[in-house]
C-alpha cells in the first residue's frame, strides 16, 4: 500500500465488505456534519480591502458576520465534500480523521480560518486519492468482467496488468501531491460508454499520459 498523507488505509482494484464500508461512509458523514459547525463558527475574516465603514449600522454587521459563516462552510464543503470520497468507502478509503482534526483544532486555537487552512493542500489529496482508487476498481473489475463472460481477447491479460501498473503509478503521484485527478463521478458516464477491450486500453493510456507526474 503506497504511504498517502492522512490515509490509513484501502483497497485497491476491489470492494470491501459492506458493512465495513457503510461504517467508513458513517465516520465521513459524522466528519462532514460536526466541522461545518466548527468552521460556520470561526468565519472568515475580513481582509484591509473589505474593513467594514464606521456608519454601518448592528444590522449591517450581522449580516456580514453571517455571511463570513455561510462562505466558510462553503469553501469547507468544496473541499471536503467529495461524492468520491463518500463512495470510495466502498473501496475502503480509511481517513486519517484524527490527524485531520487536530490540524482543525490547532487552526481553531490560533484563529485561522477554512479558507487559509492547510485543508487546502490535505484535501486535494484526499480527493485525488479518493478518485483513483475508484476508478481502479471500476476500470479493472469491468475488464475482468470480461474474461468472466468468455468475451476476452489476446489483449486482455496485458489490458488487466497495463491498466494495474497505471493506476499503481498514479496513486505514486497523488501521495507526492503533485496530481489532479479527474473525478470518477464526472467521468463514469464516459466510462459507462466503454465497450470493448480496445476503449478501455485507449480510456486508460489517455487518463494515465495527461496525469503524468509533474
Amino acid at each position: 500500500m503506497k504511504k498517502i498523507p492522512y490515509i490509513e488505509d484501502y483497497a485497491i482494484f476491489e470492494k470491501i465488505d459492506l458493512k465495513t464500508a457503510e461504517e467508513l461512509l458513517v465516520e465521513y458523514n459524522d466528519f462532514m456534519v460536526f466541522n461545518k459547525t466548527q468552521v460556520r463558527d470561526l468565519g472568515v475574516p475580513a481582509s484591509d480591502a473589505f474593513q467594514p465603514p464606521p456608519e454601518e449600522t448592528e444590522e449591517d454587521a450581522l449580516k456580514r458576520i453571517e455571511h463570513n459563516k455561510q462562505v466558510a462552510v462553503n469553501h469547507f464543503e468544496t473541499l471536503f465534500g467529495s461524492k468520491d470520497i463518500a463512495e470510495s468507502s466502498l473501496v475502503g478509503l480509511r481517513i486519517d480523521y484524527d490527524s485531520v482534526q487536530k490540524v482543525l483544532l490547532d487552526e481553531r486555537l490560533n484563529k485561522i480560518p477554512i479558507t487559509e487552512s492547510a485543508f487546502n493542500q490535505i484535501a486535494p489529496t484526499i480527493r485525488a486519492a479518493s478518485s483513483v482508487l475508484l476508478l481502479a476498481e471500476r476500470v479493472v473489475s469491468d475488464l475482468q468482467k470480461f474474461a468472466a463472460e468468455g468475451k476476452g481477447s489476446e489483449k486482455l491479460a496485458l489490458a488487466i496488468e497495463f491498466a494495474k501498473e497505471g493506476f499503481e503509478l498514479l496513486l505514486d503521484g497523488v501521495a507526492k501531491g503533485n496530481l489532479a485527478i479527474p473525478e470518477y463521478h464526472i467521468i463514469r458516464r464516459e466510462i459507462n460508454r466503454l465497450k470493448t477491450v480496445d476503449a478501455y486500453i485507449g480510456f486508460c493510456e489517455k487518463l494515465f499520459f495527461d496525469n503524468r507526474d509533474c
